[in-house]
């Protein structure tokens, strides 16, 4: 079986699954290659890019003046198409649609006349929107209907002059459902997820749930003697993950530390003792032995899918608290607790509930070989035509 996976991204989460599929597939005798667009490359994979920062930037500039990102780039899809084309794939796995690098006209004609089955895995939500890659915490329902007016507009993939939502919409829709019913499987990370394409218009397609995968044998639990830190922690703090809140309990606290670490906007450092900021961890190995410093993760997320951090966190134990947004409560391996969005936090809060601490034995189901296994199965049924699980 010869399988490409495609996305925008290959840093951040995205990347690590696509990696985990690919060195899954190849360990069980099949081909794969990564084709991405933007974001730098690592040779220890086969990977390969196939747009450059100019026609990104390009992208990004027509999609900030017209609100058009998936409707522009045609040079490079075609060059995509060509690279796709050129390895001959059985299974062609798509990513991430989003984020200035192709136009969806383009390429979902060529997947339509396409031998090779399609996986398509829902990251977000911008496959069933006319604009945005979150919809909860604006409590917008429009997209079951059609998109317009979008209150997203100022939100990644930002439009600052056009509001194109309605005719995006309606183009995705035409462009998304293109394809034959038994041509295409779309992927959930989560019963959320899963929820929301049921309700859309790819409800006509095959839908299954594979939750993302982790490498638990590298995020470990090893020290009993915890201080007394919070700790949060995300790629970028946007408005989507909810820094605010981080920093206004940490105004609350006078025995607990913060520690958060993820790349920061138009934040006076200065003005906050109790935190330590750190913009990015240097390896993997550093943010576990942060994870094992502190007590407490938190998590304020007012917009995700199946958030891994939650997981990652629990197995260094740490007691996790979350708000309770899209695939949040379903990351619970058993020291997670929602929390409501107003809960005032304090030192007595912290100290009640750390004290109150009874660390479970963790739910190992959700490792990164399982997830490649199901996505392999899922793959095989596709090409024999047999019953999808």
């Amino acid at each position: 079986m010869k399988v490409v996976e495609i996305s925008a991204f290959i840093n951040y989460s995205v990347g690590s699954i696509m990696r985990n599929i690919q060195k899954y597939l190849i360990s069980n005798g099949h081909e794969c290659k990564i084709l991405y667009a933007r974001d730098s490359n690592d040779s220890e994979y086969n990977s390969f890019k196939y747009s450059n920062s100019v026609l990104v930037y390009l992208n990004a500039i027509a999609a900030r003046l017209f609100d058009n990102d998936g409707f522009f780039d045609v040079f490079g899809t075609r060059k995509l198409i060509k690279m796709i084309k050129e390895f001959d794939p059985d299974i062609i796995h798509i990513h991430c649609l989003h984020g200035y690098h192709i136009n969806i006209n383009t390429f979902f004609k060529y997947l339509k006349f396409s031998r090779a089955k399609i996986i398509w895995t829902m990251h977000d939500v911008w496959a069933v929107t006319g604009h945005c890659c979150y919809f909860e915490s604006f409590n917008c329902q429009k997209w079951k209907t059609s998109c317009n007016h979008c209150p997203a507009i100022k939100e990644y993939p930002k439009s600052i002059l056009r509001d194109n939502s309605k005719r995006n919409h309606d183009v995705k829709r035409k462009v998304f459902t293109s394809l034959d019913s038994d041509k295409i499987t779309i992927v959930s990370p989560c019963k959320w997820m899963d929820e929301v394409v049921q309700k859309s218009y790819l409800n006509k397609y095959n839908h299954v749930i594979i939750n993302n995968g982790i490498s638990v044998d590298e995020f470990t639990n090893y020290n009993n003697k915890r201080s007394k830190i919070l700790i949060a922690v995300a790629s970028v703090w946007d408005r989507r993950k909810n820094i605010e809140y981080v920093l206004n309990l940490s105004k609350n606290l006078k025995e607990w530390k913060v520690i958060i670490v993820g790349k920061t906007f138009n934040i006076n450092k200065d003005s906050y003792e109790n935190i330590t900021f750190i913009d990015r961890t240097s390896n993997k190995k550093e943010l576990i032995e942060l994870y094992n410093k502190a007590s407490i993760f938190i998590n304020p997320t007012l917009d995700d899918n199946f958030p891994t951090v939650n997981i990652e966190a629990q197995l260094c134990g740490l007691m996790v608290l979350s708000f309770d947004t899209g695939g949040c409560a379903e990351t619970d391996i058993g020291n997670l607790y929602i929390i409501a969005n107003d809960l005032n936090i304090d030192d007595n809060f912290l100290n009640d509930f750390y004290s109150k601490r009874i660390y479970k034995n963790p739910k190992l189901n959700l490792t990164d070989k399982c997830m490649s296994n199901k996505y392999i199965e899922i793959m095989e049924n596709s090409l024999s035509g047999g019953e999808k699980k």
